[in-house]
């Protein structure tokens, strides 16, 4: 009984319990309505001339395509500012972009 109750308690708990805090990230933004003809590539591509880093899609469980956002990183928080304040397409598709964030440890 006791083991039941220890096995109830840590699957389900509430949903704000399992989850974690976070923050604003200083080099990362979470990028969405991305094309989905649009690779990493594409996407770095778009946000080059504010210096980015890396970028990388977030893949659907159903195939190869992608869900349509993703995370740009960039190597400080001036070019994130740049990138916020600068309208970004790709293709005809303007992308719509926010500071992203990151877990608290």
């Amino acid at each position: 009984m006791i083991l039941f109750r220890i096995f109830f308690a840590q699957h389900h708990a509430p949903k704000w319990d399992r989850t974690g805090a976070t923050r604003e990230s200083e080099t990362e933004i979470f990028v969405r309505r991305v094309p989905h003809t649009a690779d990493n590539a594409t996407l770095k591509a778009a946000y080059a001339d504010c210096g980015a880093k890396s970028a990388s899609l977030f893949l659907a469980k159903w195939g190869p395509a992608h869900r349509g956002y993703g995370v740009v990183t960039f190597s400080n928080k001036e070019d994130v500012m740049k990138a916020l304040s600068s309208e970004k397409k790709i293709g005809d598709q303007v992308l719509h972009s926010r500071i992203g964030t990151e877990p608290i440890e």
